[in-house]
């Protein structure tokens, strides 16, 4: 049953957040004090490089100042772990009992027991997460005393990461895998298209792309943190990283769209799975491989190939199975174990040409979930953490105003905890942060730590809880005021999203017209003046009133969301780079504003210029026209000084993009079937793109040339009729 948002969990009645929000919570009297005097003890089956007891250490240290001391004698107090096989009866399921822990907390003692190594870990970030400060301002934390015995619901618990469009630093991505365990996530899927540097073929690799030496680190730092790393590499669509390449055209299905690679092509096969191998080599110890296959609209359309005749013969949902049985054989052989987007074009029908053992990523409907079950084919659920909105995603707000929905936090509620995959016992949850809009990593994990705890535990807590226990676990229980800045930003990207005109692309359409029509947002310019009478033909704030209400309200918002973001800054603990980078978003948003209200002014200046010739004062109409120039200058001036401090915050998490590394140049060729923002400019400009498109600088450059023409045909003050009948100089 849905869990109401009026229905709080125990711990946070108790005043403590945590999340996933533990299955069995049995609490007693009284809190238990820890600070820096407190021990760790290392009890049964706990080595002294085990992990959880690292992330503990870890964990108190940044909590304390130093790290705990280790042992502890008589009297002591001591968090103690160990573990213990059985400790918390989990199921049947190995693979989920094995993540079963116990925490128990009394007056002097904190214990915690896992039925195995992951268990313990989750144990400790269940610990961790729940600490917060003790009153009387000493520096102490503090946590509820009773017990807790807790385990998963689903086995596997992915978020996936899309590094299509950018690349975060190495640092940076220990960093989302530290934190992707904590809230219990144990793969990162991660579609790293180009982000790889592929030795057999170079040419793949991005300027800077993570080498196999760096991705062997990675591996081993996330499954030492019990995370698998997952490589997509997408088939037969989503590849014009790969087929943008000269080297490559030839395996294009059609020569005039590098969407899409032929299947009926050995050599295609040659080209993945040489990808395949390298990756795989680069992640050893990881189970899971994703071969993509979603979205492959125009397969078998290929004539000359042979894929128009393949088509005809088995349909387009065959050739899918097709290439998905082709590659898992491969895959299979190298000892990993496939998941899929087992999606359109493949029906029920097309199930059966399927191997059994492979996952399926994404739930179509009940007839093709029964057809994996018969197939035995594990699903799991997948829920997107955002859509195609730019700037924010839409947790709480339906991205369209004019078509009332569900936000996205709900969405992945009703999803994960209660969807209509769950009847077919999925293997676990799959939460995607697409990287198409170009959105910023951080903004992706109120959504992905939601997503996660329902994964966990499908019972709580309520969608309005999990924000507010996210913003307690995620950036520290100093933390205030941060929901209403998820709410704000929200509500800001919505407002950025609907603040323009569309017009056709300059781009043209997209690759035969048939999917992703192409669009550019916009606004109309004021009128440049005719230098004769300066008649501007004013529209522009009649026009847009609305528009210029709503930025009013959503100048308000970024003030609002300011000062809660730079009042946290100086209280959290936690991802502090969040709170910059959402600082960014706030401040794009309101530099729109800013252009709203200068190209509104713009006009007013104009109106003013046209009503001075009315009245024959040239002079003043001159100085209304290069006022309304200023104005422009000064907002294009603004929206660049905007760029560079938004450039800034995000480029300390990720790598210049589109940069040249050691000599080698990024080429940036455009998707002909896709419309990525993210993938309109090689760097960043892809946020401000729609501004700089505007021609603030042109337009006031034309109108200092109406200006230049204007004085040359008006070279001297006139004198003007003043009330009363009198002649006076205008001036």
């Amino acid at each position: 049953m849905p869990v109401s948002a009026s229905t709080l969990t125990d711990l946070l009645a108790r005043g403590y957040a945590a999340l996933p929000c533990p299955r069995e919570v049995r609490l007693e009297p009284g809190e238990t004090p820890l600070d820096e005097s407190w021990c760790v003890y290392s009890g049964d089956g706990v080595s002294r490089d085990n992990m959880a007891l690292e992330s503990l250490s870890e964990g108190l240290s940044a909590v304390f100042g130093k790290p705990p001391a280790r042992g502890g004698g008589r009297g002591a107090k001591t968090v103690r772990l160990e573990i213990v096989p059985g400790t918390v009866a989990a199921g049947t399921a190995e693979a989920i009992s094995a993540q079963g822990y116990r925490l128990d907390v009394t007056a002097d003692a904190v214990r915690v027991t896992g039925n195995a190594p992951a268990g313990l870990f989750y144990g400790v970030q269940t610990l961790l997460g729940l600490l917060r400060p003790a009153p009387g301002g000493s520096g102490a934390m503090e946590l509820p005393r009773g017990r807790i015995d807790d385990w998963p619901d689903r086995e596997l618990r992915c978020i996936h990461y899309d590094t299509k469009h950018h690349q975060d630093r190495l640092e940076a991505v220990k960093s989302m895998i530290v934190r992707a365990a904590a809230f219990k996530a144990n793969a990162v899927v991660w579609e790293i298209e180009d982000k790889f540097a592929y030795e057999r073929h170079p040419q793949i690799g991005a300027p800077g792309a993570f080498t196999a030496a760096e991705m062997k680190e990675l591996a081993a730092f996330a499954l030492r943190r019990f995370v698998e790393i997952v490589p997509i590499v997408q088939g037969p669509s989503h590849l014009a990283f790969v087929l943008k390449h000269p080297e490559f055209a030839a395996l294009r299905e059609d020569q005039a769209n590098n969407y899409m690679l032929c299947p009926s092509n050995e050599k295609s096969y040659e080209l993945l799975f040489a990808m395949y191998d390298e990756l795989i080599d680069a992640t050893p110890g990881c189970r899971y491989f994703h071969v993509g296959t979603d979205e492959p609209y125009f397969l078998g359309d290929g004539v000359d190939c042979g894929c128009r005749a393949r088509r005809e013969k088995i349909g387009a949902g065959g050739m899918m199975a097709e290439f998905i049985a082709r590659c898992t054989e491969h895959l299979k052989s190298r000892g990993r174990t496939v998941i899929c987007w087992g999606e359109h074009p493949m029906t029920a029908v097309d199930v059966p040409r399927l191997p059994a053992g492979i996952v399926n990523a994404v739930f179509q409907s009940v007839e093709m979930s029964e057809a994996y079950r018969r197939q035995g084919i594990r699903e799991l659920i997948y829920s997107p953490v955002q859509g195609a909105r730019p700037l924010f995603p839409e947790y709480f707000h339906s991205p369209d105003p004019a078509k009332p929905a569900p936000g996205r936090l709900e969405a992945i509620f009703n999803t994960v905890a209660h969807g209509p995959a769950r009847p077919f016992d999925p293997l676990g949850v799959l939460l995607a942060g697409w990287d198409d809009a170009g959105l910023h990593l951080e903004t992706f994990w109120l959504g992905w730590a939601a997503g996660l705890s329902w994964g966990w535990n499908p019972a709580a807590p309520s969608p309005a809880e999990a924000a507010a226990s996210f913003c307690r676990t995620f950036h520290g229980p100093e933390a205030a005021g941060m929901v209403e800045v998820y709410r704000l930003l929200d509500r800001l990207a919505r407002f950025w999203t609907g603040a323009w005109d569309l017009a056709p692309s300059r781009r043209g359409p997209s690759y035969q017209r048939r999917w992703h029509p192409r669009f550019d947002r916009t606004l109309s310019l004021p009128r440049v003046p005719d230098p004769e009478n300066l008649d501007n033909g004013s529209f522009f704030n009649a026009r847009y009133a609305a528009l210029l209400e709503r930025a009013e309200a959503a100048a308000a918002d970024c003030q609002r969301a300011s000062e809660l973001l730079l009042e946290n800054a100086g209280r959290v603990r936690r991802n502090r780079h969040a709170l910059e980078v959402f600082l960014s978003i706030a401040g794009l948003v309101e530099d729109h504003v800013r252009t709203l209200r200068a190209l509104s002014a713009a006009e007013r200046e104009l109106d003013a210029a046209r009503a001075d010739v009315g009245n024959v004062r040239y002079g003043s109409a001159r100085e209304h026209l290069a006022r309304a120039a200023q104005i422009a200058r000064g907002a294009a001036a603004d929206r660049e000084a905007t760029f560079r401090n938004l450039r800034a915050t995000w480029e300390k998490s990720r790598l210049e993009k589109g940069c040249s590394v050691d000599g080698k140049t990024f080429l940036h060729v455009q998707d002909d079937t896709k419309n990525h923002p993210a993938d309109w400019t090689p760097d960043l400009g892809y946020l401000v793109k729609p501004a700089r498109e505007l021609g603030l600088e042109a337009w006031a450059e034309r109108l200092d040339a109406a200006a230049a023409e204007f004085e040359k045909r008006h070279p001297k003050e006139q004198k003007g009729w003043k009330p009363g009948g009198d002649f006076a100089e205008d001036g």
